[in-house]
């Protein structure tokens, strides 16, 4: 997906995730992109941006059934998206916290909660001041300093969001020593995914610099929010596109739709699990 949305931005052009799979070579992908340059300018995807006034949003499709699937279990973290980083070297906590409350100004997604109203429709709406803040554990000294860093991770991720009181975000810094700190980062998928992941560590790591050095950080505008995304998509689906789609799979799937019975080692569970065997792989290091 971050290779199409660079192929979009640079040449102006729709350029889906699939048109990749598609054209998997690297010669039949410039082709298709020279292609689809003629007629860039009808082409280009244009989403305005909209201003909320302070005021309750509708959820992308996507939202919804992120919606759908906690209320069948409120109290799951099957949907938490979450990384930890090992970070080398001498490291200030405070201004740490202070680049974490500059982002959470700076993007509403970090901010969202979700108002289910009496005839059942969900919107969502960021709230006013700052997101998540950042919590702070000193383990220095301790001699089980990595076991207890490892509950405390656990314990992150493992408490449940309400959506319904945000932030759906949360942050944790552990001081292991002088020079050894753990940054953990747990988001609902609701409101995050794998790209903007990326994109708020990016940001961290200049605003924690504009921090130490006290200036302000240098960050571009944000242009769009997710909320504008949604509008966007709603009214696109509200066109005969959907209905095109609805079509299209419906013929393609048919009407029948038997169960695919593959062989298990024992039987299934009555209720659904997120829980299971699991690897531990190293942390990433930072210097």
């Amino acid at each position: 997906m971050q290779v199409a949305a660079a192929i979009e931005a640079r040449w102006q052009i729709a350029f889906s995730p699939r048109a990749l799979f598609e054209c998997p070579r690297l010669g039949d992908c410039a082709a298709e992109i020279r292609r689809r340059s003629g007629g860039a300018a009808a082409e280009a995807v244009r989403i305005p941006a909209r201003d909320s006034g302070g005021q309750s949003q509708p959820l992308s499709p996507a939202q919804l059934r992120q919606w759908f699937l906690w209320k069948l279990d409120p109290s799951g973290s099957a949907y938490h998206i979450r990384g930890a980083l090992h970070l080398a070297g001498a490291l200030d906590a405070d201004a740490m916290a202070e680049a974490v409350s500059v982002l959470g100004g700076r993007h509403p997604s970090l901010r969202t909660e979700f108002i289910e109203g009496e005839d059942g429709e969900v919107r969502q709406r960021a709230r006013s001041g700052a997101g998540p803040a950042l919590q702070f554990v000193d383990l220095c000294g301790a001699a089980d300093a990595e076991a207890r860093a490892g509950e405390l991770l656990h314990q992150l991720d493992g408490e449940a969001f309400d959506l319904c009181r945000g932030p759906l975000a949360r942050m944790l810094l552990i001081r292991l020593d002088g020079d050894a700190h753990i940054l953990a980062l747990v988001m609902h998928h609701i409101v995050s995914d794998g790209v903007s992941t990326q994109i708020l560590l990016d940001e961290l790591a200049l605003c924690y610099r504009a921090a130490l050095d006290r200036a302000e950080p240098a960050l571009p505008p944000v242009d769009l929010e997710y909320t504008d995304y949604a509008h966007w998509q709603r009214e696109w689906q509200g066109s005969d596109t959907r209905e095109r789609q609805l079509d299209y799979w419906r013929t393609q799937l048919g009407s029948e739709h038997p169960p695919l019975l593959l062989p298990v080692d024992h039987a299934r569970r009555s209720s659904a699990a997120s829980s299971g065997e699991g690897a531990t792989a190293p942390h990433g290091t930072i210097s």
